[in-house]
């Protein structure tokens, strides 16, 4: 799942779609994939994958990456 979401992140084999990529990764993320939930702060820290910048759910996800 987590590829899955680099795939589309980056374009890799498949059409770029940050959405895609994001869906992938919150899957990953929910069943205890740290990079998955990382790559996720980094969107929400960042402005990308078309999210809105946001500190806060930066942070979450970075935490719950950390474990």
């Amino acid at each position: 799942m987590f590829n899955l979401g680099v795939c589309f992140e980056f374009g890799q084999g498949v059409r770029q779609c940050g959405a895609t990529a994001l869906r992938w990764y919150r899957r990953a993320s929910r069943r205890g994939h740290t990079r998955a939930a990382f790559r996720l702060g980094h969107a929400f820290w960042w402005a990308r994958l078309g999210l809105q910048r946001d500190p806060r759910r930066a942070v979450r996800w970075f935490r719950r990456a950390a474990g």
